[in-house]
């Protein structure tokens, strides 16, 4: 449902969760969003649709395939509403903005004639900035000018959004010219505005523009790679960090850096102190969770005369390992090292008993003996890990097990018994998707009806096979 209504007002309350949901949909979805777009028609309503650039876009798109189709009368239902507004002399800020997307240029431009220069009107004139009509094109673009020469950084954060989306679009150039040109010459409250906010594709070019154009300080750098969100703006700052203090010699940051609570920029600070020999210092980091980040202390480790294997038998030896040691074991170790981590499966710890049951299995087979008791472990961690090591091995679980799991009350048992299930050939799936059909996870639900269907369907079953999966279809 895309609106709800307030006891107080009559007309519907659009939510920006809605209209991304929508953004996402099939044709359906967009034409009803659209039309409660059009119940509402107000100014806060078309503030909310003018940050949701996918969703301006898609319906856009929509009209555009009815606009190069034969039938170029049969537009969509929502522009053709907006259209109609339009005509009456008296429509409101969404329909002026859906019509702007109808496939008759005229109608498109009479909507530009009503945007006035309030700048939530920027993502819909950066959009017809590149439309296919000259007419359209021009007006657009003299507004765009317009408009960007007195916007702020939230309005201008639209404009870029808008404009960097089309921009591998025909005639998509010039919107992402202006823009560009605006954000260079922004003051830094307005970058720091642009990067902060909006969608991670806006935040990635302007830290990646910043950047290049020398924005951000050192201090500012270290701050996004120690809390940033997004994953490249976070690696970016921290490789820049890392360069700038070994070209600076201020070392503490690298050894801040190597105190993140992310890997990857772990990996980079540990790669700047390995640069400048501080190996006895990156071998420290042997039992960390990241494989990219033991992978560098390992190598370290080995300039400074460390027995890795050693230390992490060692680790194992001592019953209280890291999670990270008992990976790097496994990852260095041999299969004589697996009984080291079969100690493990009855840690009291979830997460070292699932991560030495996943080392055990690269080490070689594990014993199917302690394997079967995880397979009810209470952790569901555990339990995954357990089948994914039996799965190899299908005929080594019992089958009166495999039932017990389909019809366990935990999810993770359930799936556990799915997957092994799908190990054992055609009839014991046939069985799990009997079991697991009306599941009440949808996502293994679904799996077990793309099972049957599968089954059913495929030409080297079994003749019986076809007319048990549509009986099942029926008690379903």
């Amino acid at each position: 449902m895309f609106w709800k209504k307030r006891a107080t007002e009559s007309k519907p309350v659009v939510t920006s969760e809605a209209l991304r949901a929508a953004a996402g949909g099939d044709d359906e979805a967009l034409e009803s969003a659209a039309r409660l777009l059009l119940d509402a028609d107000t100014a806060e309503t078309l503030r909310m649709l003018s940050t949701e650039t996918r969703l301006i876009i898609r319906l856009d798109d929509r009209a555009r395939r009815n606009a190069r189709s034969l039938h170029r009368r049969a537009g969509p239902a929502f522009a053709d509403t907006a259209a109609r507004r339009l005509a009456d002399g008296s429509p409101g800020p969404v329909a002026v903005a859906l019509a702007s997307m109808h496939h008759d240029g005229r109608v498109r431009e009479d909507a530009l004639t009503r945007m006035t220069e309030d700048p939530m009107w920027t993502p819909l004139l950066v959009l017809r900035s590149g439309d296919w009509v000259r007419q359209v094109r021009v007006r657009a673009r003299t507004a765009v000018v317009e408009v960007l020469s007195a916007a702020d950084g939230a309005h201008l954060g639209l404009a870029l959004d808008m404009a960097l989306a089309l921009h591998a679009r025909y005639r998509g150039d010039f919107a992402h010219a202006q823009t560009v040109a605006v954000a260079v010459t922004a003051d830094s409250r307005a970058r720091e505005e642009l990067l902060m906010t909006g969608p991670p594709y806006r935040r990635r070019f302007v830290f990646t523009l910043g950047l290049g154009l020398g924005w951000w300080s050192p201090d500012r750098l270290a701050r996004l790679a120690r809390r940033d969100r997004d994953r490249l703006v976070r690696g970016g700052a921290a490789e820049a960090v890392c360069r700038d203090a070994l070209w600076t010699g201020r070392h503490d940051r690298l050894h801040a850096l190597a105190r993140s609570r992310y890997a990857q920029v772990r990996a980079l600070a540990l790669t700047g102190l390995a640069r400048l020999g501080r190996h006895d210092t990156v071998a420290g980091f042997l039992d960390d969770p990241g494989a990219g980040v033991r992978a560098i202390a390992r190598d370290s480790a080995r300039r400074a005369g460390v027995d890795v294997a050693g230390h992490y038998r060692a680790a194992m030896s001592a019953g209280r390992p890291e999670t990270g040691a008992i990976a790097g074991l496994a990852e260095l170790g041999t299969d004589r090292d697996a009984p080291l981590l079969h100690r493990l499966f009855a840690h009291p710890d979830a997460r070292i008993r699932a991560a030495a049951v996943s080392g055990s299995r690269r080490l070689g087979v594990p014993p199917v003996a302690l394997l079967l008791p995880l397979l009810h472990d209470p952790a569901g961690a555990v339990v995954r890990e357990a089948a994914t090591a039996l799965y190899p091995m299908p005929r080594a679980v019992p089958e009166a097990l495999i039932g017990e799991l389909l019809t366990g009350s935990r999810v993770e048992l359930r799936r556990a018994g799915h997957r092994l299930s799908r190990a054992r050939g055609t009839e014991a799936v046939l069985r799990a998707g009997l079991a697991l059909i009306n599941d009440p996870d949808p996502g293994l639900a679904g799996r077990a009806a793309a099972d049957v269907t599968r089954i059913a369907r495929s030409p080297d079953a079994p003749a019986d096979l076809p007319e048990r999966a549509r009986s099942m279809f029926d008690v379903r």
